[in-house]
């Protein structure tokens, strides 16, 4: 009889109270020496002296998961369903925070998801702290950290807690008002500063972006100027020598040399064109009496390497003696002289100069020469 529930108790969630904490856990309260000793004959006015000597908030604690005397407290509330009314003076009340996490507790197993969020939200300004045991040992907590556990966490204190509907939901349904964070205020006046702050810190940028700006222009103002003194100077003749005068002397240098080395060629080929006459034209005097002499073509082979031409000398008429007479001479003709002209484009012109008594020269010669000579030409 000790252990059931009270038959005045308003069910919850369409349950018996106590079933809102699991089997293991209400057996293991059951046989505990606190609930036998501390838990028996109590009542709502008797529960409150209890719970006011409470010195940390657990479930189920040590090795052998042992209950503590805050899960037993909140066991027997639900086997006693207190009012509603002692149920929110164990919330509201400011001096005992053990018994107000209690309440808050009882609350959340037993409330709907509309009298959860009124009456724990407004436990979110609580900052104090208090002890929390679990498997290993004991931790500090605040206040508003188990709120937030108990809105918003699956379990707590070894026990499942009930599902609560969305917030929104209940806002868009107008059950709930919106939430207004008793931190608004400050939080406005950080965004004010914030705002000022981003507002100086731009227009300083923006000022410092000019002066790099103007600092900049006058920079690149003084390295144009710096370039062009510079240039100008470079610029700027000698003493006593007129502008580019040295470099049109070299380019006149320069045409004068290109001119000579055109002049030096032409008159190499003048000068190789006026051997080969020269050469062609004494040959004559030198082999005219080897081939008077001699009736063997041969011979005019031998005095063509001589005079230094690269193939045999062709059998011409004039150096072939006539075969009706041998070694007939056709009358003596006049020495010949060879000279060179210069005309006014500075080339070397070979001529011949016969004897003024007998200007014609011997046919021999005149059958020999103008074909070497159109050769050498």
């Amino acid at each position: 009889m000790a252990n059931t529930t009270d038959p005045l108790a308003i069910r919850a969630h369409g349950t018996d109270p106590q079933f809102l904490i699991e089997k293991i856990t209400r057996e293991k309260i059951y046989s505990s020496t606190f609930w036998k000793e501390e838990c028996f004959g109590l009542n709502a006015s008797t529960l409150i002296d209890k719970a006011v000597k409470l010195q940390y908030a657990c479930g189920l604690h040590g090795t052998f998961r042992l209950p503590s005397p805050f899960l037993c407290l909140a066991l027997k509330m639900l086997q006693l369903s207190p009012e509603r009314d002692i149920t929110l003076e164990f919330i509201n009340q400011e001096q005992f925070k053990y018994v107000r996490i209690l309440g808050a507790f009882y609350l959340r197993l037993v409330g709907n998801s509309v009298e959860v969020f009124r009456h724990l939200e407004p436990l979110y300004e609580d900052f104090r702290k208090i002890r929390v045991r679990n498997y290993d040992g004991f931790e500090i907590k605040h206040v508003d950290e188990i709120v937030e556990k108990l809105l918003w966490d699956e379990d707590l204190f070894d026990t499942k807690l009930p599902r609560l509907a969305n917030r929104t939901t209940l806002i868009s349904t107008r059950q709930l008002p919106k939430r207004v964070s008793p931190l608004s205020d400050e939080l406005e006046e950080l965004m004010k500063e914030e705002e000022i702050k981003m507002k100086a810190s731009a227009e300083k940028s923006e000022a410092e972006k000019g002066e790099a700006n103007m600092n900049g222009r006058e920079d690149v103002q003084a390295a144009e100027t710096t370039r062009r003194q510079k240039t100008s100077k470079d610029s700027e003749p000698e003493t006593g020598e007129q502008p580019h005068s040295k470099t049109l002397e070299e380019r006149q240098g320069r045409g004068r040399e290109n001119e000579r080395d055109r002049h030096r060629g032409r008159e190499r080929d003048r000068d190789k064109d006026g051997s080969i006459g020269t050469d062609i034209v004494g040959g004559v005097g030198i082999d005219q009496e080897a081939v008077i002499e001699n009736d063997d073509p041969g011979h005019g082979v031998a005095a063509g390497e001589e005079t230094g031409r690269d193939h045999p000398a062709e059998s011409d008429e004039g150096i072939v003696p006539d075969p009706g007479v041998e070694g007939e001479v056709i009358g003596p003709g006049p020495e010949i002289e060879v000279a060179a002209t210069t005309d006014a484009r500075g080339i070397t012109i070979p001529e011949l100069r016969t004897d003024a008594a007998n200007p014609s020269p011997p046919m021999r010669m005149l059958e020999l020469v103008p074909s070497q000579l159109l050769k050498a030409a």
